[in-house]
């Protein structure tokens, strides 16, 4: 056979396990629905010689690192998880035979837009904290410009364009990469010429230009598509960190608010009843004052209330 590099000519089992990782589109089927989150972690690693005690410390490093506590999520089942929780536990499987190259065929497709940004997050970290070489298929135009560093585009299954992507968005040569990337708007477009996501986009832009200390977001991901809703929730995170504004994030979306927020004021009936960090409010809301409890509480007592 003719030589296939350090590899020699036949690659193994074993060797192409380690040279490849994967992590496919449907997160929930991908996972055997007998193991245990930390089990289906580390079966890769024991099939390959490594010793138990290992393979589960190397499982829970990787729960970690993907942003799952292990005391919460090791002995879970799949169907006790959410679409992102298993979506970052597919994740941990690549990664867990320590791969040079990650195959993420729809990454993100399945996810909502707050678990969507963190995924990207955590993908991006891994580039830099794993030194992996990551191979991303989506449709997803925006997510594509946000995390690759080349672009391949194919039409009727043949590649019909490839290079850098900021290359690749600015200076399209393909007529079918111009189709893809028309609906970007222009500089020169008037309001009436825009979405309702690229109107959006340009408020936020326009509120950016004076370069403020604080920025008042009211809802600024409602109108938006998903994908530009990651993009604006990416955004805002950035800013913060490069600009150092502090952000008032007006929403009804929780998900959203936990990727932006460092503390959370909850309102109920025109006041303020609640005021912590972000992650402690979620997992343990005061009662009764907080939002949730409320809400729970009136659902309660409309289930035990009298049929007219």
């Amino acid at each position: 056979m003719r030589d296939a590099g350090p590899l020699g000519g036949r690659i193994h089992r074993g060797c192409a396990s380690q040279v490849l990782g994967g992590r496919a589109q449907d997160s929930y089927a991908s996972l055997s629905l007998r193991l245990t989150t930390e089990d289906s972690i580390c079966f890769g690693p024991q099939v390959h010689g490594l010793a138990r005690a290992a393979a589960v410390a190397r499982a829970r490093d990787l729960l970690a690192r993907v942003g799952l506590e292990p005391r919460r999520f090791a002995e879970r089942y799949p169907h006790e998880l959410s679409g992102g929780q298993r979506q970052r536990v597919n994740i941990a499987r690549a990664l867990a035979l320590q791969p040079r190259l990650i195959i993420l065929d729809e990454a993100v497709s399945a996810l909502d837009k707050s678990v969507q940004a963190q995924v990207l997050n955590l993908l991006l970290a891994g580039k830099d904290e794993f030194g992996l070489t990551c191979l991303f298929i989506s449709h997803a135009l925006n997510v594509v410009r946000f995390i690759s560093d080349r672009v391949m585009v194919m039409y009727l299954g043949q590649v019909v364009e490839i290079g850098a992507s900021e290359d690749l968005f600015e200076d399209p040569r393909h007529p079918y990469t111009k189709a893809l990337l028309s609906s970007i708007p222009s500089m020169d477009a008037c309001p009436h010429e825009l979405s309702g996501g690229m109107r959006q986009r340009a408020m936020i832009a326009l509120a950016l230009a004076c370069k403020p200390q604080l920025l008042l977001a009211d809802e600024p991901t409602t109108a938006p598509d998903a994908t530009v809703q990651i993009q604006i929730l990416l955004l805002l995170r950035e800013l913060q960190r490069e600009m150092g504004p502090s952000v008032i994030f007006v929403t009804h979306d929780i998900g959203a608010s936990l990727e932006v927020a460092d503390r959370i004021s909850v309102m109920y009936a025109g006041r303020i009843v609640e005021v912590r960090n972000a992650r402690t409010l979620i997992r343990a809301p005061r009662p009764p004052k907080s939002l949730v409890k409320r809400h729970a509480q009136l659902a309660l007592r409309k289930r035990r209330a009298p049929q007219p």
